[in-house]
């Protein structure tokens, strides 16, 4: 209604600037009377720690499961620092804690504990928040050559402070927003050349138009409209990736069908190769949890309404 006047109300940079000023240490937040019921909670991404709050409220007794050695799931090791400070995300988990949600770290499904384990020490419920922590493979013609990388994995390694694969020429293959992190972490961690190359044009980028503006500014090149066609090396090291001319991303119903002119072809030279086109849940999941549903995409099956599993509880 204000934008037919003048401008619309900035309603999320208010909900920002209440945000920055909201201190949990000096805010009391009521739960209901502690009930009997305990829930576990696999994995302490933005679901799991959502879910933790809400049911903490309503006062059930929540355990967090997490793999990694700090809280936080793609909010900690997939979202870079200069996006999302460590300060602010610690923030909002020291509060949901602060509840009285209990959290055990270094603690991966299928190795350190089980679905019956949890079920043998009184957990009600499991909540599955396992996301899809795998970047997808590309099935390219030298793939398997050292120097091919998962994007995820740079992003994780830079976030957990371990060792970074040591690269001077880059190339980034995908065009989303998580292309764009891979693309600018690539940067911060040495690379002196990063090249990103997309199927999609410029104008349908999956990256939001500020993600693009920022990587540009920071010094990324952007190809748009190329397909990786070959990876080749040199003593089984990557070296430089053929692209060729994509022509169609989708076909006229929508769906994911790209087309390439194999004529017009472009090589760029490397020594590392950042694959971010997607990412899949854990197809060891599966192994994990025996007897879960699978849907044909390598998703967990679940009801409509309430997301439930096949599995009891």
């Amino acid at each position: 209604r204000r934008g037919e006047v003048d401008q619309p109300v900035a309603i999320r940079d208010l909900k920002r600037l209440a945000a920055d000023r909201f201190d949990p240490r000096n805010v009391e937040i009521a739960c209901l009377p502690p009930r009997e019921e305990k829930v576990a909670i696999v994995g302490s991404g933005p679901a799991g720690l959502s879910a933790a709050y809400y049911l903490t409220l309503e006062g059930y007794r929540v355990t967090i499961f997490e793999a990694e050695p700090v809280l936080g799931g793609w909010l900690r090791v997939g979202i870079p620092q200069y996006r999302l400070p460590r300060t602010v995300l610690d923030r909002d988990i020291f509060h949901i804690l602060g509840l009285g949600v209990r959290a055990k770290t270094n603690s991966r499904l299928g190795k350190d504990f089980t679905l019956r384990d949890l079920k043998a020490e009184g957990f009600r419920a499991v909540l599955l928040d396992v996301g899809c922590q795998k970047g997808v493979h590309l099935p390219v013609p030298g793939a398997h050559l050292h120097g091919v990388l998962q994007g995820t994995e740079l992003l994780r390694q830079v976030a957990l402070g371990m060792p970074i694969p040591a690269m001077k020429e880059a190339i980034v293959i995908g065009g989303g927003n998580v292309a764009m992190d891979v693309a600018r972490t690539a940067l911060r961690v040495g690379a002196k050349k990063v090249d990103l190359v997309c199927l999609e044009t410029r104008q349908y980028m999956p990256a939001g138009e500020h993600e693009v503006s920022e990587a540009l500014a920071e010094g990324v090149e952007i190809h748009d409209s190329w397909g990786p066609r070959l990876f080749r090396g040199e003593r089984e090291k990557v070296r430089r990736v053929e692209f060729r001319r994509c022509t169609r991303v989708f076909d006229e119903n929508g769906r994911f069908d790209p087309r390439f002119d194999e004529t017009n072809l472009m090589t760029l030279h490397c020594d590392t190769v950042l694959l971010a086109v997607g990412q899949v849940v854990d197809p060891d999941l599966w192994k994990k949890v025996p007897g879960i549903g699978r849907t044909d995409r390598n998703t967990i099956h679940v009801k409509k309404l309430t997301y439930a599993t096949i599995m009891d509880g």
